[in-house]
């Protein structure tokens, strides 16, 4: 009777849109094991006002994070939160890829963390409409490997990685190619649709992850459209034993 009742509750809720599930099977409760590693630093690349940083410091609170972010109204925000968290969080106004010098970046005047050095796509713009209004800055970029020396990061181990680049995950991890091996896992916001110009496919990240011996996990938040295809996963990596 009660696995009927269950049936008929979830039945009625995913009528009215929603789903329900026991918290210990959503891959957020424990990252998809990512949690179970003493992480000690946290690499924040596209941090922008730090909403990232806030969700992993409950789960890591002794870890130490690097923030990256070009933006400067993001970075404003992300700089204040920092200075609360009694040293632990270092935020640093850049942008990483492939390259060393000061770029153009479209910053997306109504949603900054949606910038990108890559132009967005009529489909990105007719999805999400805020992407629409935008204006040049110039940023200055590093790649990781130059970043951390550059900035005297203490990379302590366990490592991760987290990127949310739009568009720009193949040329972050270019740039990284000493970094990346060093991590223990990795979790990269990839979109499954081209949302921005020449950007990578999930196939092509996944295989740049795969030569620096990293095995794809799963993923964690995956939005969809409203016909029910995935528009972008967060996509969790791990290091091979």
């Amino acid at each position: 009777m009660k696995s009927l009742a269950s049936k008929l509750i979830k039945a009625v809720l995913r009528k009215a849109g929603y789903e329900l599930h026991k918290i210990q099977f959503s891959p957020m409760t424990r990252l998809l094991g990512a949690t179970q590693l003493p992480v000690r630093t946290i690499l924040d690349v596209g941090a922008n006002e730090g909403q990232f940083a806030r969700m992993i410091s409950s789960y890591f609170p002794q870890a130490a994070m690097y923030c990256f972010e070009p933006v400067p109204e993001a970075f404003a925000v992300l700089e204040d939160w920092a200075a609360t968290q009694h040293g632990r969080v270092m935020p640093i106004k850049c942008a990483l890829g492939e390259v060393e010098g000061s770029l153009t970046m479209l910053k997306h005047d109504q949603h900054t963390s949606s910038s990108s050095f890559l132009a967005t796509t009529t489909r990105c713009e007719e999805i999400y409409p805020e992407t629409r209004a935008k204006s040049s800055i110039s940023v200055d970029c590093h790649t990781l490997d130059n970043a951390v020396g550059r900035f005297s990061l203490a990379l302590k181990p366990d490592i991760l990685i987290k990127l949310d680049v739009q568009g720009y995950e193949d040329r972050v991890i270019k740039g990284g190619q000493q970094t990346f091996p060093k991590a223990n896992v990795v979790i990269l916001e990839v979109s499954l649709v081209p949302l921005y110009e020449t950007q990578p496919t999930f196939a092509q990240v996944a295989g740049r992850m795969e030569a620096l011996d990293f095995d794809y996990a799963g993923s964690l938040e995956q939005p969809c459209n409203g016909e029910g295809r995935l528009l972008s996963i967060d996509a969790v990596f791990f290091k091979r034993k």
